[in-house]
């Protein structure tokens, strides 16, 4: 495809898995830290944001990647990935609900406050899932992400 032109190796195709890995770590450690007095915490939600952080982590592995450069099909199947289920599993994993119940109710209110409604919005899962892009190609692989980056 010829609107890719980086080599198919190097610390630019690091930057997709660092980002996965370090969600899936955040929100380990959350789970960890949620405060006692409140209810367990389902397992569909972890399993939900795992196997989204491990979509993104497979489709931007480094084989995977140069398939999508030289294929349509493997091009495509990245869009797909990461524009529609990967950020649906990460917002049903509720991070924002898991934060709150992890963190000081003033921190919350301090880091979700100023956004609660639009947070509140954007986190619901079939906003979550849904993809309005009409950005140029060479950002419609991020633009899922951002979103769901803004998040957590």
């Amino acid at each position: 495809m010829e609107h890719h032109t980086q080599a198919s190796t190097g610390w630019v195709h690091l930057a997709p898995l660092t980002f996965s890995a370090l969600l899936l770590a955040a929100y380990l450690a959350l789970l960890t830290t949620r405060r006692r007095p409140l209810p367990r915490w389902p397992i569909q939600r972890s399993i939900a944001f795992c196997g989204g952080c491990l979509m993104l982590g497979v489709v931007f592995w480094p084989g995977v990647s140069q398939w999508a450069m030289a294929d349509f099909r493997g091009h495509m199947t990245q869009h797909l990935v990461v524009g529609a289920a990967a950020p649906l599993l990460l917002v049903l994993g509720a991070p924002i609900t898991l934060f709150l119940g992890s963190v000081r109710p003033s921190t919350g209110r301090f880091v979700i406050g100023p956004s609660a409604h639009a947070t509140r919005v954007g986190a619901h899962p079939p906003i979550g899932g849904l993809s309005p892009c009409r950005w140029p190609h060479g950002c419609a692989v991020l633009h899922p992400l951002v979103p769901v980056g803004y998040r957590f």
